[in-house]
């Protein structure tokens, strides 16, 4: 329809994509390869470190909904960048901490 093709003019991709280390524990990879199969990606396997790292492309308008995907994993994958989205994930994560258990340590 005319309609979603006029929608598709807006959408725009982010400048780099966003790079995840997958460690592999609890199906991890086989996980965020089902999370993200609409995305485009381009995985390699980190021999040296033994971890996988994944680039994700999105466009910037799914970029809430690739940022709460992300934090569902937990602690089996680690976002390196864009730094823009890391800093992202470690207020959301900061600001949950503090509700459960009040401030961080070492901040003042």
């Amino acid at each position: 329809s005319s309609e979603l093709s006029s929608l598709s003019v807006f959408s725009q991709k982010a400048e780099e994509p966003a790079v995840i280390e997958i460690d592999g524990r609890r199906n991890s990879l086989e996980r965020c390869m089902l999370k993200f199969a609409d995305y485009e990606k381009h995985t390699v396997y980190d021999e040296e470190k033994g971890v996988y790292i994944c680039s994700v492309y999105y466009d910037i308008q799914d970029e809430t909904e690739l940022l709460i995907d992300l934090l569902s994993f937990g602690p089996v994958i680690r976002v390196l960048s864009p730094e823009r989205l890391v800093a992202q994930i470690r207020e959301r994560v900061t600001r949950q901490h503090r509700w459960l258990f009040g401030e961080v340590g070492g901040e003042d």
